[in-house]
């Protein structure tokens, strides 16, 4: 946390709210066009290294403020009212006008809600998952935010038939790299059209350490159960680390058989080198789908992080975002006690030795590129014109 006073007086200063890494990623879609739109602009909040890198004055760094499941954000709820008041009263001080909340839900809305009653212009970057549960803050959302982004085209139609106008579809942050591959996926695709077996293996085990350390021992089971039941089948297996130091403390139970990458910066070329993946669900699944690489979705929460999505979170559908998507299960899920290596292991061996029920996978994936392409709209250029 910075305690500094400000330098930046005579600038037009500015909120943002990204406290999770996939947060930092998804205001890097927008932020470098926002401040070429207004010389004047400087950033303050919660973000990483490159929103740093852009000038953004830090408050916080997103790393004190991840966290993931139930349990541990109730063990840091101390640390995130102290944060919350403590930029409430930056925002009193620096007199800020407007601010940009980038995910982060649960204490996105309710800084929304205390902004707003300060006559703050509030830009919600990606909307909150209303249509799982809580709906009735789809109400709140239409009160307190003077424009809601959404992510995928059900969400815009869901906060329009609440008669939420000033919700719109915007390109996912992902998209560009469909775009900039999207020559190399198509060779891909025409050139694995006509194999027979699998044998190219990503393993995605997620960003978190505690995902990682759930997930990654039962991917490296089931990865060399396969490989002592399948002798004569050459698999080649790579493991892509989202961070280095997910590497330096997950590394040593990695068999030496497994090609280790370390860094985001292998993502998309691993996307195209692989033919299937495991994977932890979250946002590296859309970009599974956009890659055309049929993948295997796992996840595993804590037993009270379990027992309050069962108790009290009434959402029964999907949880990978493809599926969500496409409104059907087209990446096969294993959730919390079937996330084990015998189901995974069933999983693969289906698509393994049903051709064509893994190529009908592919064609699948074929049409969801154009669910992610959104509306044509610039979102920093139309953030910058509708600062106040």
């Amino acid at each position: 946390m910075s305690n500094k006073t400000s330098t930046h007086s005579s600038s037009k200063q500015l909120l943002l709210i990204a406290g999770e890494r996939s947060g930092e990623e998804h205001a890097m879609s927008f932020v470098p066009s926002l401040l070429k739109s207004d010389k004047n602009l400087h950033l303050v909040g919660v973000g990483g290294d490159e929103l740093k890198k852009e000038g953004m004055e830090l408050l916080y760094h997103l790393d004190d403020f991840s966290s993931v499941g139930f349990g541990e954000v109730l063990g840091r709820i101390p640390f995130y009212w102290k944060a919350f008041h403590f930029l409430l009263k930056e925002v009193e001080k620096r007199k800020i006008q407007n601010a940009i909340l980038v995910d982060f839900q649960e204490f996105n809305f309710r800084l929304a809600q205390k902004l707003y009653a300060k006559k703050i212009r509030v830009f919600y970057f990606v909307a909150p998952q209303v249509w799982a549960w809580r709906s009735w803050r789809t109400e709140v959302l239409k009160r307190v935010v003077h424009r809601l982004f959404c992510l995928f085209p059900f969400e815009k139609e869901y906060f329009s038939q609440r008669g939420f106008s000033r919700a719109i579809q915007i390109k996912h942050p992902h998209f560009h790299f469909y775009e900039e591959n999207k020559m190399a996926i198509e060779e891909k695709i025409a050139r694995n059209e006509n194999r027979l077996k699998i044998q190219k293996i990503l393993i995605l085990p997620g960003s978190r350490s505690s995902e990682v350390a759930e997930l990654l021992p039962i991917f490296l089971k089931t990865i060399m159960a396969l490989q002592e039941k399948n002798k004569d089948s050459e698999f080649e297996v790579h493991l892509l680390w989202a961070r280095p130091e997910l590497k330096e403390r997950f590394g040593s139970i990695v068999p030496s058989f497994i090609t280790s990458f370390v860094g985001e910066k292998h993502l998309t070329s691993q996307l195209l080198w692989g033919e299937m993946a495991f994977a932890a669900s979250g946002t590296v699944t859309l970009l599974c789908a956009l890659f055309s690489l049929p993948t295997i979705v796992c996840y595993r929460l804590s037993l009270f992080s379990t027992f309050i999505f069962r108790e009290f979170i009434k959402y029964k559908g999907y949880v990978s975002l493809p599926n969500i998507i496409m409104k059907e299960e087209v990446f096969s899920e294993l959730l919390q006690e079937r996330s084990d290596p015998f189901e995974l292991e069933h999983c693969f061996l289906k698509w393994y030795h049903g051709h064509d029920l893994f190529h009908e996978v592919k064609r699948k994936l074929a049409s969801f590129p154009s669910l992610l392409s959104g509306d044509s709209v610039n979102v920093g250029e139309l953030i910058g014109r509708e600062l106040i």
